[in-house]
């Protein structure tokens, strides 16, 4: 039985025209060694999938631990205010507060934008107990009045635990 495996296996390969030590194979025939077809270029390529940004860097707590971020802050018309408030907090303790009283409608002419912008700064009180919120107790350039608008608030309120700025007694939650 070996003789007729290793005989057949001697036939198939004269057959297949295997390469003789030290020199080319004959003509007609092939190397032996099995070549891989050429690659075929896609006709639909897909792009390349783009990688995922990495996970935003959580504020780092400023000296009072609260980790308030600079930016803005938007609160709908609440409380006796009929109109929006946007609360622009900077760096350098810096705030500005834009009551959206009556803005001008966009494409339209007007005398007055319409919008009451205070400028000022704010100082941090921590809170006396855990859970209660860091006061930003706010200094206008103005005093915080102005034409047609409401009074801006004394202060403001961070909750820490739940990063939301609020009007003072948590109404008038900032987005």
């Amino acid at each position: 039985m070996k003789s007729t495996v290793l005989l057949g296996l001697g036939c198939c390969l004269l057959l297949v025209g295997c390469p003789r030590s030290g020199g080319p194979p004959p003509e007609g025939t092939t190397s032996g060694t099995p070549t891989a077809p050429a690659p075929v270029p896609n006709p639909d390529p897909q792009p390349e999938p783009t990688p995922e940004p990495p996970a935003p860097v959580p504020p780092a707590p400023s000296p009072s631990g609260m980790t308030l971020s600079p930016g803005s802050y938007t609160s709908k018309a609440c409380d006796g205010r009929k109109y929006d408030r946007v609360a622009r907090i900077g760096k350098g303790n810096t705030i500005e507060l834009d009551d959206r009283v009556s803005p001008c409608p966009k494409g339209t002419a007007c005398v007055w934008s319409g919008i009451v912008t205070r400028k000022g700064t704010y100082t941090v009180e921590k809170p006396a107990e855990t859970g209660k919120p860091y006061k930003l107790v706010l200094s206008f350039d103005n005093g915080g009045a102005d034409r047609g608008a409401v009074a801006a608030p004394a202060h403001l309120e961070w909750y820490e635990s739940r990063g939301m700025l609020t009007e003072p007694g948590d109404t008038c939650p900032y987005k």
